[in-house]
């Protein structure tokens, strides 16, 4: 199953020819094909993360849509990298727990649906996104004033991922965003397939 990989926008068109980005294609390009790497454990773990910003996303109402495997630029460190799935979502306007929940989530449902830990930049980019957010929704806090809230946030989804109906929620999810991302190939009817 050959797997698309995105070039978002915000990678410029003279960076495409260069070595720098070809080399990061090419990396996540043979990543996907080789069946060693791209293993359903690797998407479980990829997915669950993704399914905890979805659920929370989803309960303040917002749009959310999934998008697979893309490159992308952060033009102000300079950084060419993969992103191997995003949850995309217009902004959430909710109280503050709620909203750190959305980007909070991701990491804490990982480790508690595969026993796998996250990666320290991953983890650590989803907390800087939901302080961002925090300090953008409320301007006039301060950084105690989200540690407490973040602390919060991260005894309320432990405390829903205790619960057997929100394990099955989250576990739905991740296989929506895996059928989203990671489609299967279609194979005509009547042809039997090993796979």
């Amino acid at each position: 199953m050959k797997i698309a990989i995105g070039v978002d926008e915000s990678v410029p068109e003279a960076m495409l020819p260069t070595d720098r980005f070809l080399d990061l294609y090419r990396y996540w390009e043979k990543f996907y094909a080789d069946p060693k790497s791209f293993t359903q454990d690797y998407r479980d773990g990829l997915c669950a993360h993704e399914s905890g910003h979805t659920i929370y996303f989803r309960q303040t109402g917002v749009r959310v849509e999934f998008r697979g495997p893309t490159v992308w630029y952060l033009p102000e460190k300079d950084i060419l990298a993969m992103a191997e799935a995003t949850v995309m979502h217009d902004i959430p306007d909710c109280e503050a727990v709620q909203g750190v929940k959305c980007y909070r989530a991701g990491a804490l449902f990982r480790r508690a649906l595969t026993g796998k830990c996250e990666e320290e930049f991953a983890e650590q980019d989803d907390i800087d996104r939901a302080r961002r957010w925090f300090l953008q929704k409320f301007p006039d806090s301060t950084e105690e004033h989200f540690q407490k809230i973040l602390q919060t946030a991260e005894s309320e989804i432990l405390q829903d991922l205790e619960s057997p109906a929100f394990v099955e929620l989250a576990w739905k999810t991740a296989k929506e965003i895996e059928d989203a991302i990671f489609p299967k190939p279609e194979w005509p009817e009547g042809l039997r397939v090993f796979l």
